[in-house]
């Protein structure tokens, strides 16, 4: 299982106090404790947009009922063993209804990280570009090759190869465009 942090999706499995996690407003919360629980049941709740999550019995939900919602009474919080007996979830011609509502998520605020390639230069190389082996591009346009060049990391520069391409090149140095 995984959980949305600043950086990213990350495993539950390596959470630890301090880490931070994306909370219900979008921003960035500290965790405070770690509970380690014996093994239980879980269930998996979906949900109207497709996304689903796996819970247990005490995992604890905002939400409130269509009712609350049309009589504009506020969110409650309610564990999962409390809806699961609560008799309501769904109503109507064969429980095709749904009753509860969980709001969803703010806006998510990643945290900014360097990167490796700026975004104008990854569209030259997707548009113009070869990847496979040698990294190179081609282009008759020198307004494009003026820009891409002042947007090469230093240390790399580009190289004419024939007519209209071009290799990007490193010297002795490792490729940045490349994974190890």
């Amino acid at each position: 299982m995984n959980f949305l942090a600043p950086t990213g999706w990350r495993a539950i499995g390596n959470l630890v106090v301090g880490d931070k996690v994306i909370a219900s407003d979008g921003k960035s919360a500290n965790v405070t404790g770690i509970y380690h629980k014996p093994i239980q049941n879980t269930y998996r709740i979906h949900f109207s947009d497709g996304c689903s999550f796996v819970v247990d019995d005490d995992h604890l939900h905002i939400c409130r009922t269509n009712n609350d919602k049309q009589r504009d009474k506020s969110w409650r919080i309610m564990s999962t063993a409390e809806l699961r007996r609560c008799g309501n979830i769904r109503y109507g011609k064969n429980g095709k209804s749904r009753n509860y509502d969980i709001p969803i998520v703010g806006d998510v605020v990643f945290e900014s990280s360097p990167l490796a390639i700026k975004p104008y230069l990854l569209g030259v190389l997707l548009g113009d570009g070869y990847l496979n082996g040698n990294v190179s591009m081609s282009s008759a346009d020198d307004e494009l090759l003026d820009r891409a060049r002042a947007e090469l990391p230093e240390g790399v520069w580009l190289k004419h190869k024939s007519r209209y391409d071009w290799r990007i090149m490193t010297g002795n140095q490792k490729h940045p465009f490349r994974q190890a």
